[in-house]
């Protein structure tokens, strides 16, 4: 998009942007001020951490798309008072680069 334009209401963003916001995060997804996905990558980080930011954003592109609202969750339960509470999340990114998976 040309700076200085907006994206369309309604719209899910993903971004690439030079340095990460946070410590050594190389992409991550929050939500648009109107309750939509927006996806993070942070390219200059993820070089600097030896990581393709296109790995980074392929993985951010997955969670958007399977928990669009960051609030899913599995209640694994080991018996009948106790158990845990996992948040959804699509594989690791580094997983793929180690394993040499395509990705597109």
């Amino acid at each position: 998009m040309p700076q200085g334009d907006s994206p369309a209401a309604g719209s899910w963003w993903l971004v690439s942007l030079d340095d990460s916001d946070q410590a050594s995060a190389l992409g991550y997804h929050d939500m648009t001020s109107e309750g939509l996905p927006l996806g993070k990558v942070f390219a200059t980080t993820n070089l600097k951490f030896g990581t393709n930011w296109t790995v980074t954003a392929s993985h951010e592109l997955l969670e958007m798309l399977g928990d669009p609202s960051i609030n899913l969750t599995v209640f694994i339960q080991s018996n009948s008072a106790a158990g845990r509470l996992y948040a959804y999340d699509d594989e690791n990114a580094k997983d793929w680069v180690s394993e040499r998976r395509e990705v597109f």
